[in-house]
């Protein structure tokens, strides 16, 4: 049987016409992929980060992981102690109940999991000057409730309308929109959450973005908004009273506050160091 031209040339550049249009679930692969392998030589890692702009609660914060073995492979238990400003109120650096912290192999290997055959696949859009797939989850509550299983109202929250774009040369995770509800079906409060991760800086095996910016924005009821004005003018009222400790406590409240009346609100997390493969202090269970 004799090709024709045309007919040969399109069995050669099949495979690649193939990767031209992934589907989601490629991409999700990938980006696991890429995950493991950054993370297959690290045992510890530590990232020190400060919180910038009015919603700058705490000084610095210390996130700790180590790896754990499972029965189909590992995973990294993580925790995160804020140092500084709100969390010096308690007059210790890390208060009581330390915060649960998402590492970046767990998200990608749970996008995985739980999204490979659901999600879908909407092209490319360009990122700081980076070209990224974009993947598409109508329903994101699992993924939410899996990364945040202690958090808040978490059998009440719906996460819908998730957009995630991962780099299209390293697979890292660049950007993530959704939107998040709260509510009992009659007051749902939706929150429209914006996240980009930037400019990610190689220490040994493992990437890591040197800077996180997250927007969030509910629109408020006149009512909504005048009740927190009042609660502002209340602490506003209180703040000159109380000890320098409390009175930074408090100073971060009105800067949370001055965003929740405007309905819009930005948290922005500079990277200042990673470590890897290095001790853990005693309380994070490091050895």
């Amino acid at each position: 049987m004799r090709l024709r031209l045309p007919s040969l040339l399109l069995l050669i550049l099949l495979p690649g016409l193939a990767w031209a249009q992934p589907t989601a679930g490629d991409v999700l692969r990938e980006a696991y992929r890429a995950a493991e392998a950054q993370f297959e030589g690290v045992d510890t890692y530590i990232v020190t980060t400060t919180m910038e702009g009015s919603m700058a609660l705490f000084d610095s914060m210390k996130v700790y992981a180590r790896k754990v073995e499972t029965d189909d492979g590992y995973t990294f238990v993580t925790e995160a102690r804020p140092f500084g400003g709100m969390a010096a109120m308690a007059g210790r650096a890390a208060p009581e109940g330390t915060r649960p912290a998402s590492d970046l192999l767990g998200l990608n290997r749970k996008l995985y999991e739980l999204f490979r055959n659901t999600a879908r696949y909407e092209g490319t859009e360009t990122i700081h000057s980076r070209t990224a797939h974009v993947v598409a989850i109508d329903d994101a509550t699992a993924l939410y409730r899996a990364m945040q299983p202690d958090g808040p109202a978490m059998d009440r929250l719906q996460a819908r309308n998730a957009r995630l774009s991962f780099d299209a040369d390293t697979w890292d995770l660049l950007k993530t929109e959704m939107e998040v509800s709260v509510g009992d079906g009659t007051t749902d409060r939706t929150v429209h959450t914006v996240t980009e991760l930037q400019d990610y800086r190689q220490t040994g095996s493992l990437r890591y973005p040197s800077r996180v910016v997250t927007r969030t924005s509910s629109p408020l009821s006149d009512a909504e908004r005048q009740e927190l004005e009042q609660r502002r003018r209340q602490m506003e009222a209180q703040l000159q009273q109380l000890p320098e400790a409390q009175r930074r406590q408090l100073e971060g409240m009105l800067n949370m506050s001055a965003g929740m009346t405007s309905g819009e609100i930005e948290i922005i997390m500079v990277t200042k160091d990673v470590q890897v493969n290095v001790p853990l202090p005693e309380a994070t269970g490091g050895r």
